[in-house]
């Protein structure tokens, strides 16, 4: 078998290995790198959520509820996602259309509810 020169992707220490796609020194290298990859996702994920806005309570007597619910009933898309995008109706429209091509919403014409202003 031919042995292989290799760094550790965690403490840069050269080591020698017979196996070409081992990539750390020890098992404790490679256990820290774990929990370091899992903290980058969590925190990845973390700032994805951080940008998605809090939806705004809406009082029953808001003239535009109606309008939200009726949204939601013919895009299929929830009631709180409506809500929070309310104030942006381009990312409202870019995140009706995002759930209708992965099949989360039923597919409407667009164009024709955002002339109409709902």
């Amino acid at each position: 078998m031919a042995e292989h020169f290799k760094h550790c992707k965690y403490c840069g220490r050269e080591f020698i290995t017979t196996n070409h796609r081992i990539g750390y020194c020890s098992d404790e290298c490679r256990k820290k790198m774990y929990v370091i990859k899992i903290r980058r996702a969590v925190e990845k994920q973390n700032r994805k959520r951080a940008q998605i806005p809090i939806p705004v309570f809406v009082p029953k007597e808001h003239p535009e509820r109606d309008k939200r619910i009726e949204l939601a009933k013919i895009t299929g898309v929830h009631y709180g996602t409506i809500t929070a995008y309310w104030d942006d109706k381009q990312k409202l429209k870019k995140v009706i259309e995002y759930k209708q091509s992965i099949g989360e919403a039923k597919p409407v014409n667009l164009d024709k509810l955002f002339e109409t202003g709902e």
